[in-house]
């Protein structure tokens, strides 16, 4: 009788852990607006955590945190932008050359 009443928040436990895997794995889907926004959003934030470690006194502890998450956030936002601009093509990013990766459009 004593193990069945330990067994039942274990199994609780094991149940929660499943859900919460659910929920991590789960798609989400944004808006178009969102979703179009992000990449712009990560460099912003990225530029606003160095900026604030260069003007923060009396936190030195936390300077190299904010230069690491704000280069991560930067690196992070130009790499989805470059993502999307080699698989959408020049449509929705303008200034891409004619001949990106070696190839050419001009046929003789």
């Amino acid at each position: 009788m004593h193990q069945e009443a330990l067994s039942q928040p274990l199994k609780s436990r094991r149940s929660n852990r499943g859900r919460l895997r659910k929920l991590a794995a789960r798609k989400i889907w944004l808006p178009r607006s969102t979703y179009a926004a992000l990449p712009f959003l990560y460099i912003f934030l990225g530029c606003y955590a160095m900026a604030a470690a260069l003007f923060l006194r009396h936190w030195s502890w936390i300077v190299p945190y904010l230069v690491l998450v704000g280069v991560g956030c930067v690196h992070a936002g130009a790499y989805i932008l470059t993502l999307r601009w080699r698989r959408r093509g020049n449509a929705e990013y303008p200034g891409k050359p004619a001949d990106f990766r070696g190839e050419t459009n001009l046929r003789e």
